[in-house]
């Protein structure tokens, strides 16, 4: 299952029970950086984030 799939699954759950959450992406990097540009990152209000 690839990254963007579970992403979509864990969007799917919160959804269902109402939960509101954002996808957030990177759309730039400057010098070194964990992520690279077009990592995502799943948020919810009320749980750690997911990504």
């Amino acid at each position: 299952m690839t990254e963007l799939q579970r992403l979509l699954l864990a969007y799917d759950a919160h959804r269902t029970v109402g939960q509101a959450c954002a996808l957030a992406s990177v759309v730039d990097v400057s010098g070194s950086a964990y992520r690279r540009r077009g990592a995502r990152m799943l948020v919810c209000p009320l749980i750690a984030a997911r990504g």
